[in-house]
């Protein structure tokens, strides 16, 4: 539900928590998942959890907290016209972006190398330096 991940994030959005309230005090989820076919406990702890959110969003703050954003562009990583290398295997390289289990099914062991040069450097909107996407 938007207006838990809203409450989550600390984003106040009156429309959304009026609505959610709304559908909450209404019934109008518990009425659909029985329509659907949830069995009477499910709906039980359905409604439950219902009423904890129902009490989260009612207790929300009215104002939205501050975000932290950057302070400055942020940094490049790799300098223009500098060749670099990294293990490959067959034509893909090991990614940083993935999470650490990734790889637990089948261990990724490099086969070869492959050498790249950067050619030129931006950011998006003059801040954010673009992660990950190589042209091949």
């Amino acid at each position: 539900m938007l207006a838990d991940q809203f409450e989550k994030r600390g984003v106040a959005h009156a429309p959304t928590r009026e609505k959610a309230i709304a559908i909450i005090d209404r019934g109008d989820d518990l009425m659909m998942m029985e329509r659907l076919g949830m069995k009477p406990a499910d709906l039980r702890k359905r409604g439950a959890k219902l009423a904890d959110l129902r009490a989260r969003l009612s207790a929300a703050p009215r104002l939205s907290k501050p975000r932290s954003t950057i302070k400055a562009p942020q940094p490049y990583v790799l300098e223009v016209g500098v060749l670099y290398a990294c293990p490959v295997k067959g034509s893909s390289c090991l990614t940083p972006y993935l999470r650490d289990n990734y790889y637990a099914d089948s261990p990724w062991i490099p086969d070869g190398w492959r050498q790249f040069v950067i050619l030129d450097q931006g950011r998006a909107f003059d801040y954010l330096v673009p992660s990950g996407g190589f042209i091949r």
